[in-house]
């Protein structure tokens, strides 16, 4: 399940050293399957008790998996929008949005790269 994917992921990271990085990297592994309105888990945690860094790695993640199994641009950016205020912060996922077209490109550029790449290897 997704719970113990974290649960995994938590434990694997927790032994390591304790540096900002690592305490930044804890926060956001525990936090960024929540959901703004509280429908999220593991603890159900809701509006600012999730930090702003869960969120944001929410979003980029949610944008991914719809850029691959979404088939346009227009419905990825539909479904985030559905999200705001449900699944995303209003205010981060406004923000997103806003500069929705550049990233999209982005990542068909990184994609690209990628694949180009791995041509000549």
């Amino acid at each position: 399940t997704d719970y113990q994917y974290l649960l995994s992921g938590y434990l694997l990271i927790n032994n390591s050293i304790d540096t900002d990085f690592i305490k930044v990297t804890k926060q956001i592994m525990t936090q960024y399957k929540e959901h703004f309105d509280g429908t999220g888990f593991p603890k159900q945690r809701k509006e600012n008790e999730i930090y702003i860094s869960a969120y944001i790695i929410s979003i980029v993640e949610a944008f991914d998996e719809m850029c691959r199994n979404l088939d346009s641009k227009e419905k990825t950016h539909n479904s985030l929008k559905a999200g705001q205020g449900k699944k995303f912060h209003p205010k981060i996922i406004k923000l997103f949005l806003t500069h929705f077209d550049y990233f999209f490109e982005l990542r068909e550029k990184i994609i690209k790269q990628i694949s180009d790449k791995k041509e000549y290897a």
